[in-house]
C-alpha cells in the first residue's frame, strides 16, 4: 500500500513539471510576442524549463543520477531515425491507397505556422518522454517492476491525451492508441536503455504527422501543404476526433513496432544467456 501510495504521488509531482512549463514558457512568449522566433523560443524554454525541474525532483528529492531514469547523455543512432521515418510515412501510405478519397493541394499556405507547428510537437515530444518515459515510467519500474512500470505510464499517457476527444468512440480509440504508443516509446526506452531512443521515435512522429504538413480526414484542411479526403466517417479508419494518430491502421504500426522490440529484446537476452 506504501508503495502505491508514493507511485501516484511521484507521479502527481512528475508530471507537475509539465504544467509549471507550459506555464513559464507561455509567459515569456506572451513579453516576446508572436512569430517564429518567439514561438521557436518558446518551445526551447518549454523543454529545458521541463528539464530542470525534473532533474531537481531526481537529484535533490530523490537523491538518485539522472541515468538511473534513462536521461543518458545525448545519443543518436541512424536505426532510431529510420524506424521514426518509416512508420508515420508508412500509415499515411497505407491510409491513402486503403481508404477511398481524393488527393488535394492548397494553395497560399502558411509556411511560418506550418514551420512553428513543427517545432512545438517536436518540443511535446521531448517533454513527454522525459516526463514518461524518463521519470514517471522508471520510477514505477523500480517500485513493481519493468511491465507495471511500462503498464501504468502508458495508461497514464494515453489518459491524459482524452481531452482531444469529444464522443466515447473516440475517446475509447484515444485511449487505446495513446497507451499503445506509449507502451512502443517505452519498450523503445528500455531496450536502448536510453529515453533518447524514444525521444528521437517520438519528435519525428510529430514532426512527420503534423497535420499541416499532411492531412488525412473527412474534411479539407485549407491549412496544410496537402491532403487526403477520406470519403468514409468510420471513426475506426479515420481515428476520429484527434486523427490518423489513433485510426487503426496506426495502432497496428504501433503493435508492430512493438512486437518487433520484443523480439529484439528475446533474442539479446538468449545471446546474453548462451554467453
Amino acid at each position: 500500500m506504501k508503495n502505491l501510495i508514493k507511485v501516484i504521488s511521484m507521479s502527481l509531482l512528475g508530471i507537475a513539471p509539465l504544467f509549471l512549463a507550459n506555464i513559464i514558457s507561455n509567459i515569456y512568449y506572451n513579453l516576446m510576442g508572436n512569430g517564429i522566433i518567439p514561438n521557436v523560443l518558446c518551445s526551447i524554454t518549454y523543454v529545458i524549463v521541463t528539464y530542470l525541474l525534473l532533474k531537481l525532483i531526481i537529484t535533490k528529492f530523490l537523491k538518485q543520477p539522472l541515468n538511473s531514469f534513462l536521461m543518458t547523455k545525448f545519443k543518436l543512432k541512424k536505426e532510431w531515425v529510420l524506424m521514426g521515418i518509416l512508420l508515420p510515412v508508412s500509415i499515411i501510405f497505407i491510409m491513402s491507397i486503403t481508404l477511398k478519397g481524393e488527393l488535394y493541394f492548397n494553395k497560399n499556405v502558411d509556411y511560418i505556422n506550418i514551420i512553428i507547428g513543427i517545432f512545438m510537437g517536436m518540443a511535446a515530444g521531448i517533454v513527454e518522454e522525459l516526463i514518461f518515459r524518463g521519470f514517471i515510467m522508471n520510477y514505477i519500474k523500480s517500485k513493481y517492476g519493468v511491465f507495471i512500470g511500462i503498464l501504468l505510464s502508458s495508461i497514464l499517457f494515453g489518459a491524459l491525451h482524452i481531452q482531444g476527444a469529444y464522443n466515447y468512440t473516440s475517446m475509447i480509440l484515444l485511449l487505446v492508441g495513446g497507451t499503445l504508443v506509449g507502451t512502443m516509446f517505452s519498450v523503445m526506452a528500455n531496450y536502448h536503455h536510453t529515453i533518447w531512443a524514444s525521444i528521437t521515435l517520438h519528435t519525428i512522429w510529430n514532426a512527420i504527422m503534423f497535420e499541416n504538413i499532411f492531412s488525412i480526414g473527412t474534411t479539407i484542411n485549407d491549412r496544410s501543404i496537402a491532403g487526403y479526403l477520406v470519403k468514409t466517417n468510420n471513426t475506426l479508419l479515420t481515428g476520429g476526433d484527434y486523427g490518423k494518430d489513433v485510426s487503426i491502421f496506426a495502432i497496428i504500426g504501433y503493435s508492430v513496432v512493438i512486437l518487433f522490440i520484443i523480439c529484439q529484446f528475446k533474442k539479446r537476452n538468449s545471446i546474453n544467456n548462451v554467453n
